[in-house]
């Protein structure tokens, strides 16, 4: 096991060399957790309703922060109408013939829509929604799938951390000079999660 010095200096060193480059994490607004240039930091705990703002939008129609998921029901309904739209939309915007790649192109994409305008109907109702007596049970089972989905997520963010930590040690021991922008490419991740994968490593 390495000392602890020699741990430490390992792990402040992609944030010293970012600093060391010039480039300053633009500040994150607390309203909204975005940065200046429109990056998304995940906010403990959820940043407020913002209806008219289109980076918080894009985060929430994905289902981040709500506790609501959409029922089996529901997911049936938006892949039959995705699917019956795609055909009929895709005559029109690819004329006679069009192939079964652009056909299902154009479905993925309604599918995508009608879940993202699901979420959108939710959080405009969110508050009414939670006073429904009829839901109490789905609110119970909901709060037990989003504590078990936290765990997922929390789970997820370590062992990606753990997998950037290795890509640097590897770089390194191959004689390269591994940056936050390299790593982050090499692992397909930002560099602010680069960043927050050395800041977060358990102390030894």
């Amino acid at each position: 096991m390495a000392k602890r010095k020699a741990s430490k200096a390992k792990v402040s060193q992609p944030v010293k060399r970012a600093k060391a480059s010039g480039r300053k994490r633009p500040p994150v607004d607390p309203a909204t957790m975005f940065t200046d240039d429109g990056v998304f930091v995940d906010p403990i705990p959820r940043p407020p309703t913002q209806l008219a703002n289109p980076l918080f939008l894009e985060q929430v129609t994905l289902g981040r922060w709500l506790d609501f998921v959409i029922p089996a029901e529901v997911e049936e309904a938006i892949s039959s109408l995705a699917d019956h739209i795609s055909i009929r939309g895709s005559l029109r915007l690819f004329g006679d013939k069009p192939t079964a790649s652009q056909v299902e192109q154009l479905r993925l994409a309604l599918a995508i829509s009608y879940k993202r305008g699901y979420y959108l109907a939710v959080l405009r109702y969110e508050e009414d929604l939670k006073h429904v007596p009829e839901l109490a049970s789905w609110h119970r089972s909901r709060e037990k799938g989003g504590d078990k989905g936290r765990q997922t997520l929390t789970r997820r963010r370590e062992e990606r951390a753990r997998e950037i930590r290795a890509k640097w040690a590897e770089m390194e021991a191959n004689g390269e000079q591994p940056t936050n922008e390299s790593v982050a490419r090499a692992i397909g991740c930002g560099r602010s999660t680069v960043i927050r994968a050395f800041k977060s490593e358990p102390k030894r």
